[in-house]
């Protein structure tokens, strides 16, 4: 016999959606926000039935939540109109072959763009960390300790490089002794890397790595002194990929 949940109890199970699908606490509430923004009437109190609906779809799927941002210019209705088809078409092939369902509104930026925000239902529920850096950090900030170990109570699977710097700073804080506290790197990635740089040294087979990494994860934390070439590069990949992130910067 199935139960029939209430809408309190449907937008309950949500929030504990969301909980468990983003480690970073400011993202997570941040992505809540955005939700309650939609779901609930402008006196904040009232739940609105037909879209709540629309993400307790989400709840009859195994995995977790996850997005895509897409910032359209919505000056030109026309133009935004296309982009916005255009915007969905690629949200989808970014997505895929997660369970689709698709949930997109958009929130006005200033006075001439939106942010279009898609969500969907990633398979599988562990999340795939990017962990970069520049290599004059040789101590991770506590900001960045924080978030790690959020991710680490989410069961988070990390993806980072054997650089010095910030790369060797994550991997000495979670030894305590001889083996890690963590798994930063799966069998099949260390493949799919080693695959990808194969043959190569130096610079190119970091350069190589890091972008099998950012193709790889779902989010990626950078901890960047403003200044390094290559945790730019990286960032600039990750936004690009239009994947959520979070820059630490540290002096």
């Amino acid at each position: 016999m199935s139960t029939v949940m209430t809408s309190t109890q449907k937008y309950n199970e949500l929030k504990a959606l969301v909980k468990r699908s983003y480690a970073d606490e400011n993202m997570r509430n941040e992505i809540w926000e955005y939700i309650t923004g939609y779901i609930l009437a402008d006196d904040k109190r009232q739940i609105q039935e037909d879209r709540l609906e629309q993400f307790s779809t989400f709840l009859c799927h195994e995995g977790r939540l996850a997005h895509i941002d897409i910032v359209l210019d919505a000056t030109d209705f026309d133009k935004y109109t296309v982009e916005r088809r255009n915007a969905l078409v690629e949200a989808i092939e970014n997505a895929w072959p997660s369970p689709w369902v698709s949930i997109c509104y958009g929130k006005t930026i200033g006075t001439d763009h939106e942010l279009n925000r898609f969500f969907y239902m990633k398979k599988g529920a562990i999340m795939k960390l990017f962990i970069s850096g520049s290599k004059s950090i040789s101590k991770l900030p506590e900001e960045a300790k924080y978030l790690l170990d959020e991710h680490i109570a989410l069961g988070t699977e990390f993806l980072i490089g054997d650089c010095y710097g910030v790369d060797a700073a994550v991997q000495k804080y979670y030894c305590s002794g001889e083996t890690p506290r963590n798994n930063f790197v799966t069998g099949a990635k260390v493949r799919s890397c080693a695959e990808a740089a194969k043959g190569l040294t130096g610079s190119t087979f970091q350069y190589v790595k890091d972008i099998q990494m950012t193709q790889d994860c779902d989010q990626a934390l950078m901890v960047w002194d403003g200044k390094s070439k290559g945790a730019g590069e990286n960032i600039r990949r990750i936004k690009e990929l239009k994947k959520p992130y979070r820059i630490i910067t540290e002096a």
